[in-house]
């Protein structure tokens, strides 16, 4: 009898270690988890802010280049009507330009027309160099928009127009480049801000 009960309490002691021994490795597993999750939280908003960092470094080498800029007063453009125009009759008073390209990223490009709806800024114009007639009309049509549009072949011969990228600055019958910006799909609030403040100058 005494040999039986000591074996049920061999029995007892090696059931409690077992699930002792179940219950630490299940939370060590899932502390190992938690911990993983963690650090590729960190990492990623780490690389996040590092690109963010970068990114807005060179928008402001760029935009420094370009700043006070003159586009070519000759510059021929026309409307979607196919009607032909000089670049400066379209520009009679201060006015947002949305400079855009079929070599752009068309995603950067889809990414800013609800911001700029969303701005309520009325003096925008989109000058863009599509070979598609019809892109202008599916673009309004698309995000419900009705900012004027022109069409232009020739280049502003602006620096920024060698790194095939949409940008938006402000400029007037004089053609001077100003408050240029880079949008970025990867941080819309800063297009926000930037609009934001386009709007109270305009």
């Amino acid at each position: 009898m005494k040999q039986f009960i000591i074996f049920i309490l061999l029995v007892a002691v090696l059931i409690s270690w077992i699930y002792h021994y179940k219950v630490v490795e299940k939370q060590h597993v899932d502390y190992s988890r938690e911990m993983e999750t963690l650090e590729k939280k960190y990492f990623e908003k780490t690389e996040k802010n590092d690109f963010a960092l970068f990114t807005l470094k060179e928008d402001m080498r760029v935009c420094m280049q370009n700043e006070g800029l003159r586009i070519g007063e000759k510059l021929m453009v026309s409307d979607e009507k196919q009607e032909a125009a000089l670049l400066q009759q379209v520009f009679q008073k201060k006015t947002l330009v949305v400079r855009i390209s079929q070599a752009n990223c068309q995603v950067c490009v889809e990414a800013v027309m609800p911001l700029l709806k969303k701005s309520g800024i009325q003096q925008i114009v989109i000058l863009g160099d599509y070979t598609n007639k019809r892109f202008f009309r599916k673009m309004k049509e698309l995000h419900e928009v009705d900012f004027r549009c022109f069409k232009t072949e020739a280049s502003f011969h602006l620096p920024i127009d060698d790194l095939n990228i949409p940008y938006l600055f402000v400029t007037d019958k004089n053609l001077l480049v100003s408050n240029l910006f880079i949008p970025h799909k990867e941080m819309l609030e800063q297009t926000e801000l930037y609009l934001s403040i386009i709007s109270e100058r305009l």
